[in-house]
């Protein structure tokens, strides 16, 4: 590749500028995500500021000396409801955005967790399940990995969250596109999702990679994949291409060594498979007139996307397949001798603080230059929240939803994003890096048929990988089977259980 003109450069410059004066312009105008108020403290002491509220809720809405009740599919381990303070900056505001919302509220906060057992994908679903039925479960809300929490889907053990008091999916807090992809019809809502949890916005499809060995391979400018990205030419064929070329037998053995090559890119043939295929925009499933899913993953997009992703994993030198290995993807990302780092999460730059050589964070590429947008796939254990169908206190649950997405919207991403990830984590402070980020955000995507992918399958296999929204893992563990003919042979299967899965909705 060529080094960057002054002409793209003078572009990038002049986008980079408006984007800052709409900024600055932006802040003149009244803003409800931006509250502005006075400092406080509660009776305890507790929390350092009490704020406006979310718009949404009226201001003098109280629930004194009553306790939500949350059960957290994550362990006693998870920050999202923290009530300790740390030296953390980030874990330091999830603590205050906890706080802010039991201050304004005037209420207390119970925490319950999963008991130790065996894991299983539908494990955690079973328990509540279990306990309901035994007229033993007191939540009020459940946060949990998706694939799990989908499990619960239907009125037995779920409340419509259609018409919940205070919460506003059209606010900037929720992720409605996400909340609309796994809803079926117009009066059904089991799940939200959003800036509520922090690992929502964590879970993101995110491509890494080294700038010293880009710059020294491919011309001699470490930021040239920026103004290629910026220029929409980021793609699959590209990323092919590049770790193809970046591919050297270090030891000179003549056999590709996993330790000691060099190689292109990273790739995996569970998790990682994901973020690969649906950044490329395949549709594994599509909405009819009426609003309800059906399977489209024969569609010809899909089957290329497939085909591509088969190229990428076994005809391509470059790629360092870690299937299986225990070998640390951050450890040898940093040791200088991959070029390109692919993850299921942006917060793997955490990983990274210790790398000696520069490195840049871009979107996963894209299926060909005709695709609009970049786009990040959310993990399919990213956290979404659900409430439980022998709950009652809707009022105060819609609250603390509420109070709870929107501080975190305007108190927890930011300092993520702005404090922690783009400048003390990655430590490439130049504007184009942050406009990176916000590309990966603002094209987080899902699919209904991904997100309920173990629940649209006949019989889940050993790797829980043949599901509708999983093929991608199958057919890439299986290089020698026929994309055409699997999917034709598992279409009957997945569109039975799609249409037992809408019936839940709909019925």
């Amino acid at each position: 590749m060529k080094n960057l003109k002054k002409s793209t450069v003078l572009k990038i410059l002049i986008m980079l500028c408006v984007i800052l004066l709409c900024a600055c312009s932006s802040n003149d105008k009244k803003d409800d995500t931006n509250p502005s108020g006075s400092s406080d403290t509660n009776s305890n002491g507790t929390a350092e500021e009490i704020l406006t509220r979310p718009p949404t809720l009226p201001k003098d809405l109280k629930f004194t000396g009553q306790t939500i009740k949350i059960y957290n599919f994550f362990g006693e381990d998870s920050l999202e409801t923290t009530l300790a303070q740390s030296a953390n900056i980030v874990e330091d505001a999830l603590y205050k955005k906890n706080m802010k919302v039991l201050a304004n509220l005037g209420i207390d906060m119970q925490v319950g967790y999963p008991t130790p057992k065996d894991w299983s994908p539908d494990g955690n679903a079973m328990e509540v399940t279990r306990l309901m039925m035994a007229d033993d479960f007191d939540y009020d809300f459940i946060i949990g990995g998706q694939y799990q929490v989908a499990y619960l889907t239907g009125r037995e053990y779920l409340t419509n969250l259609h018409n919940l008091p205070y919460v506003d999916i059209e606010r900037p807090w929720w992720a409605k596109k996400y909340i609309d992809e796994i809803t079926v019809g117009n009066n059904t809502r089991f799940f939200l999702a959003g800036d509520i949890c922090l690992e929502f916005v964590q879970y993101l499809s995110t491509m890494f990679y080294n700038k010293n060995l880009y710059a020294n391979l491919f011309g001699g400018n470490p930021d040239e994949l920026y103004d290629v990205v910026l220029a929409g030419d980021w793609t699959i064929d590209m990323l092919i291409e590049l770790s193809k070329n970046t591919y050297s037998n270090l030891d000179g053995t003549g056999k590709a060594d996993l330790k000691n090559d060099r190689f292109g890119v990273f790739v995996q043939r569970i998790a990682v498979a994901d973020q690969f295929f649906y950044p490329m925009h395949p549709r594994v499933t599509l909405r009819d007139s009426e609003g309800l899913p059906y399977v489209n993953l024969g569609a010809p997009h899909s089957i290329s996307a497939l085909e591509k992703l088969r190229e990428l994993y076994d005809n391509n030198i470059g790629a360092l397949d870690m299937t299986g290995s225990d070998m640390n993807w951050s450890e040898e990302f940093m040791s200088g001798r991959i070029l390109f780092m692919s993850s299921c999460a942006i917060s793997a730059a955490q990983d990274l603080t210790n790398m000696a050589q520069d490195y840049g964070i871009i979107p996963m590429p894209k299926f060909d230059k005709n695709q609009t947008e970049y786009l990040a796939m959310a993990h399919d254990a990213t956290p979404i929240i659900c409430v439980p169908s022998n709950s009652t206190n809707y009022d105060l649950i819609g609250a603390v939803l509420e109070e709870m997405a929107y501080w975190s919207y305007t108190d927890v991403t930011p300092t993520y994003f702005n404090e922690a990830l783009r400048f003390r984590y990655s430590r490439d402070e130049s504007d184009v890096a942050s406009y990176m980020v916000d590309l990966i955000r603002n094209g987080a995507t899902t699919d209904f048929g991904y997100v309920y992918g173990l629940l649209i399958v006949g019989k889940l296999n050993d790797f829980n990988n043949n599901g509708l929204g999983y093929v991608q893992r199958y057919l890439t563990r299986n290089p020698r089977t026929g994309i055409a003919s699997y999917i034709e042979k598992g279409t009957a299967v997945w569109e039975t259980k799609l249409a037992e899965l809408v019936d839940l909705y709909v019925e």
